[in-house]
């Protein structure tokens, strides 16, 4: 009788492995230059530590590419628990600082709460949510809204709930300016909803050409020019310029800011 693994079973073992190589990598190394160095013993010992390390480098790895994502969003390459929570969790802490709320330590626990009301899986990927609480508050100079909330819509496109995810993160908005920026993010989140009493934006007299594009551009050539827009108006590129030009800077991309945001509104 043949009692080999059956191939179905060895193939679903091979992929997971190459998925995971940070869970079996540090402590295969360890453990490997441990029997050259001291035997079992060495082996153990470099078992542990290869595990130590692939630890701390698993968390490392975890962190650059939560906080990357955050400073652009795009596709994610990081476990997110449930589609679209991260994102969800970069609107809240946004929409929170645009919020009256003072004390920092509120932040994470209201979006943290939202999240976990929100989503299915929710209160099973509790610490998932407060690290991307947590890391979004870091960056919280770098967040885009507007990009964000693209994501949150792509990312729950097959579930049809982004209307209400929008209704969600609006309940977290507290003063004028949160509710304003959390109008628009329900809107972008939910072509349907018509906020009540939110000020006009400015009127943007061409905002094709302040995009450096011309009418009739496609959706993605928008957001395109948008994401290099934003990533030349970045705080860090901006931090040595001198105090007068970083106001111009910051005055120069609310002006591109609303002209994305208008063009946007046309493809709904």
């Amino acid at each position: 009788m043949d009692n080999a693994v059956p191939p179905s079973s060895m193939t679903k073992w091979i992929a997971w492995l190459r998925k995971h190589p940070l869970f079996w990598l540090g402590p295969l190394a360890g453990g490997t230059a441990g029997i050259f160095n001291g035997g079992i013993i060495g082996a153990a010992a470099g078992l542990l530590l290869g595990y130590f390390v692939q630890v701390v480098a698993s968390q490392f790895y975890m962190d650059t590419a939560v906080a990357r994502y955050f400073e652009n969003p795009g596709r994610s390459v990081f476990p997110e628990g449930e589609p679209g929570i991260a994102a969800y969790c970069g609107l809240g802490i946004y929409i929170m600082f645009k919020s009256k709320y003072k004390d920092d330590t509120l932040f994470t626990g209201r979006v943290s709460e939202s999240a976990v009301s929100s989503f299915s899986k929710g209160v099973r990927v509790l610490p998932l949510i407060e690290l991307f609480c947590r890391i979004a508050i870091s960056r919280r100079a770098f967040l885009n809204p507007d990009l964000l909330a693209e994501s949150l819509m792509a990312r729950r496109r097959s579930r049809k709930d982004s209307p209400r995810l929008g209704e969600q993160l609006e309940r977290l908005a507290l003063g004028q300016e949160a509710r304003r920026e959390a109008a628009y993010i329900r809107q972008v989140l939910d072509p349907r909803y018509q906020p009540p009493d939110l000020d006009a934006p400015e009127e943007v007299l061409d905002p094709y050409l302040l995009l450096g594009l011309t009418p009739g551009a496609s959706r993605e050539m928008v957001k395109s020019a948008f994401r290099k827009l934003a990533v030349q108006y970045h705080p860090d590129v901006l931090q040595n310029m001198d105090e007068e030009k970083r106001k111009s800077a910051a005055l120069a991309f609310i002006a591109v800011k609303e002209a994305y945001r208008e063009i946007m509104r046309t493809f709904r």
